[in-house]
């Protein structure tokens, strides 16, 4: 917002981030539709910036902002899926723990598209991976954490506008970037899970060509895999 405020003259995209401000902020509620669209036309993938939560705090943004963005959009893009303050809290005490494996899709000052990664200790890894964990209990570990590290993909959400095309890639591609900058960390990872709630979320894990583990009660599939996997996956 600051920076809006200080430009002296505003392209297409920063009127329509104005709008999103405008809706968001004074009229409490959802982009309409209309909005969305011309967006999603006017931007498409060149004018996408895919951020990292350091990079969005330094924009303005907090943690909360993010958490709360990321949750809704979840509960727009997942069905029987609904946020509440306790989802809130529990991602951002799990967000303030992984604030480096997390990457957000932003345009006009909108989240579109999300992808992070919480890091687990091999106790809570086996219990997801066996159906004993649901996402609302994880506790993840710290930074400071230094033992065995397994990595939990939780919702990949994009905009329904947005779901055509490469952006989740490029979303995936930012946040390995981020992975491997982390140099005491990416040695120590061996294995990645992911719980996938939609068919489109399992084709995903399977276009990773990870292994499904285990079907839950409520119907979510447990995948697994490596880190050498998704890499693969990933396009050049």
């Amino acid at each position: 917002m600051k920076t809006l405020i200080h430009q002296p003259n505003f392209t297409q995209l920063e009127w329509l981030e104005w709008f999103n401000w405008y809706f968001v902020m004074t009229m409490q509620s959802n982009l309409p539709d209309w909005l969305s669209q011309t967006v999603a036309s006017v931007a498409r993938s060149k004018n996408v910036s895919c951020m990292s939560y350091p990079e969005l705090l330094d924009q303005g943004w907090q943690i909360r902002d993010i958490v709360i963005s990321s949750v809704f959009l979840s509960d727009s893009g997942i069905a029987n899926y609904h946020a509440n303050n306790d989802e809130i809290d529990h991602w951002c005490r799990l967000r303030s723990k992984n604030l480096h494996l997390f990457s957000g899709a932003i345009s006009a000052g909108e989240l579109i598209g999300q992808v992070g990664l919480i890091k687990l200790d091999e106790q809570e890894y086996q219990q997801l991976r066996n159906g004993q964990l649901e996402e609302k209990d994880i506790q993840g570990v710290s930074d400071e954490f230094n033992g065995p590290t397994y990595l939990y993909i939780p919702s990949v959400v994009l905009k329904p506008e947005w779901r055509k095309g490469t952006l989740i890639f490029k979303l995936f591609t930012h946040l390995i970037q981020q992975l491997e900058q982390q140099v005491a960390l990416a040695p120590r990872v061996k294995g990645l899970i992911a719980l996938a709630y939609t068919d489109d979320g399992a084709a995903l894990c399977r276009r990773f060509n990870f292994t499904l583990e285990h079907v839950t009660a409520s119907g979510d599939r447990v995948f697994t895999g490596a880190l050498d996997q998704l890499l693969t996956a990933l396009p050049s």
